[in-house]
C-alpha cells in the first residue's frame, strides 16, 4: 500500500470514528444534564406507530437500535439537540435564551440525513417554545393548544414583545427572527 492510500485510510477511519461519537440518546433530562447518554453510530430513520408514537431507529455496532420517542427525553446528532414531545415527535432546538424555540424535528432530521437545506415534512406541530430545556413544549400558532400558549403568556407577561412578534406573522421563518431579536443571539442558519 502506498503512503497516500495509507494516509487516506487513516483519515477516513478517524472521520468515521468522529461521527460515531456524535449521536447521543438521553432517556431523561437529568441524563442530558449529567452527560449520560447511549451513544449511537448512525441515525437510520424514524417511523410513526399508530397509538405508540414516533419510533427512532439508529445503528450501533452494525445493529439496529430502536427507541420509542415517548420513552426518551431527546437526543443529539452532532451539535443538533432534539427533544421529544407530544406522541414522541422530535423537535429541534433552534434558539435557547429567556425562552427556548424549537422547530419540527422530523423535517430537520430529514435535512441532516440527506444533507439538504429544506424539507417538505410537516408531521407534528411546526414550531414549539418552552421556558427551559426541562419545561413543557408548547406549540406556537396551534388552535388545539391555544389554551397552553395563553397560560404561558399570562405567566410571563414580560415577554409581550415576543408574543406580539410571533402573532403578527404565523410563519416559522418569522419566528426565527422574533427569537433572534428576543434572545439577542444569532439563530444558526440550517
Amino acid at each position: 500500500m502506498n503512503l497516500k492510500k495509507l494516509f487516506f485510510l487513516i483519515g477516513f477511519l478517524f472521520f468515521v470514528n468522529l461521527l460515531s461519537a456524535q449521536i447521543k440518546v438521553y432517556k431523561t433530562y437529568e441524563d442530558f444534564q449529567n452527560g449520560i447518554a447511549e451513544e449511537m453510530d448512525t441515525y437510520v430513520h424514524n417511523e410513526y406507530l399508530l397509538g405508540r408514537g414516533t419510533k427512532f431507529v439508529f445503528r450501533k455496532n452494525k445493529k439496529k437500535v430502536r427507541f420509542i420517542g415517548k420513552k426518551i427525553w431527546g437526543f443529539s446528532i452532532e451539535d443538533h439537540l432534539f427533544r421529544t414531545a407530544i406522541a414522541g415527535i422530535p423537535y429541534k432546538l433552534i434558539s435557547k435564551g429567556k425562552l427556548c424555540y424549537y422547530e419540527n424535528g422530523i423535517a430537520h432530521l430529514e435535512m441532516i440525513s440527506r444533507k439538504k437545506d429544506s424539507s417538505s415534512n410537516t408531521f407534528g406541530s411546526l414550531t414549539m417554545l418552552s421556558k427551559s430545556l426541562y419545561s413543557e413544549l408548547i406549540p406556537i400558532g396551534s388552535d388545539a393548544f391555544q389554551g397552553k400558549y395563553n397560560k404561558l403568556k399570562k405567566k410571563y407577561p414580560q415577554y409581550k414583545s415576543l408574543y406580539k412578534c410571533l402573532e403578527d406573522d404565523l410563519d416559522y421563518k418569522n419566528f426565527r427572527k422574533c427569537f433572534e431579536e428576543f434572545n439577542k443571539i444569532k439563530v444558526r442558519k440550517i
